[in-house]
């Protein structure tokens, strides 16, 4: 779990098996987000994002220019972003 995250330049995270969560100190203002899952729930819970992809398996968006970005990916488990 990452809490207090400051959006900020390029951030990756990928795990075989366990749990995501990703907690913003602040909602972001330029971001460019994807995240994939194989097996598992996605739940996304950010303001003014405006989804491009929103399936089972993957949640892609932008907000703001999408200066950062936000990567994550899990085979088996889930991802939390806030």
């Amino acid at each position: 779990m990452l809490k207090r995250v400051n959006e900020h330049g390029e951030m990756n995270i990928e795990t075989e098996t366990g749990d995501i969560q990703v907690v913003y100190q602040t909602a972001p203002a330029s971001l460019k987000l994807k995240a994939e899952n194989i097996k598992g729930d996605t739940t996304v819970h950010l303001e003014n994002l405006s989804r491009t992809t929103n399936t089972d398996k993957e949640i892609s968006g932008i907000i703001g220019a999408g200066e950062n970005s936000l990567t994550v990916r899990s085979r088996s488990g889930n991802i939390d972003i806030k």
